[in-house]
């Protein structure tokens, strides 16, 4: 979501079929990347537990995101 510059987040277009989910990681940037972008790690943690995941295809993309 975006700030619409006046302190209250803009709404997108689909803000009523979206899910966000934020949560604090205690572990290095570069780790919780990978762990995000390379396929043999997602698999092992994304859904709940004692759910199995069988990935078919994959491509992880950079928006220009983020911050330093």
């Amino acid at each position: 979501m975006s700030a619409t510059g006046r302190g209250a987040p803009a709404q997108s277009a689909t803000a009523d079929r979206e899910i966000v989910i934020s949560r604090v990681i205690s572990a290095p940037r570069e780790l919780v990347f990978e762990a995000f972008t390379e396929v043999r790690h997602l698999s092992r943690w994304w859904g709940p537990e004692g759910f199995t995941t069988t990935t078919r295809a994959f491509e992880s993309a950079s928006a220009g995101c983020g911050t330093s």
